[in-house]
């Protein structure tokens, strides 16, 4: 069967609308839990670079950017329903509280004791050059110095020069997936921030309500009230009302408080709530925009509404709704007449409607031009000065001069462009912003901030700057690095692979699209290897200078498939699809790939190969079946079920996340599976005949949340590092009791754990926070206080090329630190 594109977004909101209303989502089949199976037949079985299809405005750009071979952005939904694999159980069920329970789980663990000499140290390599997907940015209207901006992975950072520097408030918050920012416009030292991401996009994460800060920024907190809100796209509190405050949030619509948050009513219910704002002018005044589903019609609708009770009641306008789900509405007020309301909606491409009666009303004025917005990009911001001159975005940033009946482009960037990146999601003016000598405008996107000093002549190629250095936001798929070297490379969401060197903070682009899993050769680092989507794998025989394709892909293959070279081999390289592919000759000038392992109706997860024996090779599956063979070098081998989901049945039946031979005994085989579950990780001390539980026991257990990555040390069995959905985690006694580091990555999604290639420094790549590694530090190079008073706060600042190779960062410690 065969799915257009309309079918397969009905398939994803189906499915979406299901979670909504506490569905269990269940796939039917051997593959029970593998229900994108058919979307991905979309796509033939072996994809060529020339015709792998790229949906929508996802275009490709092969070889039109830097003499590389770079492809443009990808479909989010197709991300969606495969990241949503690791988060369900055996019934296809995803916990909706499961994420909000592991993170606090995740919280407790994180007092635990040093995990390690204080020689050694978490570091944060970077990249400082590529932001993640940021959509808010906020700047203090009395100091414009003061700036906030939050990412959907990587939390809170602030800046107290005007974006010169940036620092990250706290990776230990309840959540730091940043959807949305605003200050109080009655108290600037008030700010309020939604976390979670509501928009349905592939790698979305849960939030837990929405923070406050009270002291301007330097702590904040839940507010209890909303502990519960897991997607909160929007906060408006009112003009001259700091009690006033209204919500747009996933499930439920639009909220309202009218004691500051103390407690809350649903006053337009609605699947989504996407956006809510004030009339600048007027507490009374509001708009709101949701997306809902009418049961009766089976049909999707977006809906703009209005109120002039400040958001006590709702009536729809008319003229801008519509049933098309693709189409999100976002509105804006004309600050110098604020009953002009514009609306992008993502139909015929984006295009623009007007009213003239304070948002009752709209009429489409659009004629020329188009923004591409859709439901995954799409801002609309009004020129305080003329109401006549509006910027857009959708795919890239647009300005209309005439109220938005002609639209023209004005950026067309991709990844590490003065341009912005492509998927343009939030517009902020500076608060100076007067037409004239102030011009000055940031557009967030999936690459982070970019900024103009002049929108008014700002244009493709010409005026844009990115605007957010080292901020390590970075949302990473996969990792890999040489120890000797100090090269690291890895595949991101949307920002290309990247090569890390000792000595540069930033990331070597050498691959566009998304990035998944990567890899480097341990004997020779100029071979360097990466996938984009599908198991589309490329190479570079220059360290990264340069790539070319070296396999065509498996359209049947998780969006994001294992790849990995042989331990003992750096001539043969894996990668799992619906088959198990192999090369024997990867170093070749043409590298010839053939079939291990057969299609069984569920594609591979997860893969590894025994270090001393290239014949001995694990596979997992999406559907929790895992095989083993032992003679993996012959043509066609024999494979033994390990657990086929019936008999023999020892693991769950959940997503394999990781499977990991230990270095130093093979015989010691660990396994990761998916799921907001209490039994994640297995072990086998016997070469997989029989299998334990390795989650330790309370309080000393591993968070019930999907595990992605799994690390043993390469000469001590004892020490293992795992990582999960919400966070890292580590053992020092066989996985018998866990803790988690004090320093180092947070509360964020660490998609791949591993020990660098002849080295014990660990590495890991997290989805929101970059690369982070453990490694020796030069001692000699510390310098700070030689005592301290108890729980003081102190400071040491270490110079290491890993860090900041033209000198040194402050480390802020207090007396009580927990250590790494």
């Amino acid at each position: 069967m065969r799915f257009s594109p309309r079918s397969r977004w009905l398939l994803t909101f189906a499915l979406v609308a299901m979670m909504l209303h506490g569905v269990a989502i269940a796939g039917s089949g051997q593959d029970k839990k593998q229900s994108k199976s058919s979307v991905k037949k979309t796509k033939s079985s072996i994809l060529t670079p020339a015709t792998a299809p790229l949906d929508g405005e996802e275009k490709e750009e092969m070889a039109s950017r830097r003499g590389k071979k770079d492809v443009g952005p990808t479909n989010p939904q197709e991300a969606f329903l495969w990241r949503m694999l690791a988060w369900r159980d055996e019934n296809g069920v995803i916990d909706p509280e499961g994420r909000t329970r592991a993170t606090k789980q995740m919280a407790a663990l994180a007092q635990s004791k040093k995990l390690a000499p204080t020689s050694y140290r978490w570091l944060e390599k970077g990249p400082d050059n590529i932001a993640g997907r940021t959509r808010s940015l906020i700047i203090d209207p009395t100091n414009p110095n003061k700036m906030f901006t939050g990412s959907v992975g990587g939390g809170i950072w602030r800046s107290l020069d005007a974006g010169v520097t940036w620092r990250a408030v706290d990776d230990r918050m309840a959540s730091i997936a940043i959807g949305c920012m605003t200050f109080d416009p009655n108290d600037v030292n008030t700010i309020y921030a939604g976390t979670g991401e509501g928009f349905f996009n592939s790698d979305a994460i849960r939030g837990a309500g929405v923070l406050r800060s009270r002291d301007g920024g330097a702590t904040w907190a839940i507010l209890p009230s909303t502990s519960a809100w897991s997607y909160v796209n929007r906060i408006a509190v009112a003009p001259t009302n700091s009690n006033l405050i209204l919500a747009a949030k996933q499930s439920g619509g639009i909220y309202r408080s009218t004691d500051g948050g103390g407690t809350w009513t649903n006053v337009l219910p609605a699947q989504v709530g996407h956006q809510v704002l004030f009339d600048p002018t007027s507490p009374s005044k509001v708009m709101a925009t949701v997306l809902d589903y009418n049961f009766s019609t089976g049909q999707w609708f977006t809906q703009a509404s209005y109120s002039t009770d400040g958001g006590a009641t709702w009536t729809a306008a008319t003229g801008v709704g519509t049933t098309n789900f693709n189409a999100r509405v976002e509105v804006a007020y004309a600050p110098s007449n604020t009953q002009i309301v514009y609306a992008q909606v993502g139909t015929s491409g984006g295009k623009v409607w007007k009213s003239t009666n304070g948002g009752q009303t709209f009429a489409l004025v659009t004629t020329t031009g188009s923004t591409s917005a859709s439901w995954y990009n799409n801002a609309i911001w009004v020129s305080p000065t003329d109401s006549n001159f509006l910027v857009l975005t959708g795919l890239h940033t647009y300005k209309s001069i005439d109220g938005g009946v002609t639209i023209s482009q004005i950026s067309n960037g991709y990844i590490l462009t003065q341009d912005p990146h492509p998927d343009v999601h939030t517009i902020t003016m500076d608060p100076g912003y007067n037409g004239t000598s102030n011009k000055r405008i940031y557009v967030g996107t999936d690459g982070g901030f970019f900024k103009t000093d002049d929108i008014t002549t700002a244009s493709q190629s010409s005026g844009w700057v990115p605007f957010t250095p080292a901020v390590r936001t970075t949302q990473y798929y996969g990792a890999r690095g040489d120890g000797v070297s100090g090269k690291i490379v890895g595949g991101t969401q949307d920002n290309g692979t990247h090569l890390m060197v000792p000595g540069n903070v930033n990331g070597l682009l050498w691959f566009g699209g998304d990035g998944g899993w990567s890899d480097i050769d341990p004997t020779d680092n100029n071979y360097v290897y990466g996938e984009y989507i599908y198991l589309q794998i490329f190479r570079s025989t220059t360290g990264g200078g340069g790539a070319n394709w070296i396999f065509g892909g498996d359209g049947g293959a998780n969006f994001i498939s294992p790849l990995i070279l042989d331990p003992n081999n750096p001539n043969r390289l894996l990668g799992g699809g619906t088959a198990l592919y192999v090369s024997d000759n990867v170093k070749a000038a043409v590298p010839t790939f053939s079939n291990l392992k057969a299609n069984i109706g569920s594609p591979i997860s997860a893969i590894a190969v025994n270090p001393g024996a290239s014949s001995t090779i694990w596979v997992g599956h999406n559907d929790g079946r895992v095989y083993r063979t032992t003679n993996g070098t012959a043509a066609t081998p024999t494979w033994t079920a390990i657990d086929n989901n019936s008999s023999p049945n020892p693991l769950p039946n959940r997503y394999v996340g990781r499977v990991t031979v230990d270095p130093s005994n093979t015989n010691r085989v660990w396994i990761g599976v998916g799921g907001f579950n209490s039994d994640n990780l297995w072990l086998s001390t016997d070469g997989g005949s029989t299998w334990s539980q390795r989650t330790g026991t309370a309080p000393n257990a591993l968070p019930s949340a999907p595990i992605r990555g799994v690390a043993v040390h390469p000469t001590n069995s004892n020490i293992i590092y795992v990582g999960t959905e919400v966070g890292l985690c580590v053992s020092t006694d066989g996985g018998l009791n866990w803790s988690a580091p004090g320093q180092g990555p947070g509360n964020v999604s660490v998609d791949e754990v591993s020990f660098m290639y002849n080295s014990d420094k660990v590495l890991v790549a997290t989805h929101g926070r970059g690369v982070w590694y453990l490694g020796p530090v030069n001692m000699s190079a510390i310098t700070g206080p030689t005592s301290v008073t108890r729980n003081a706060s102190f400071t040491y600042t270490i110079s290491t090329d890993e860090i900041a190779p033209t000198g040194g960062i402050p480390i802020n410690l207090t007396s009580s630190d927990p250590g790494i």
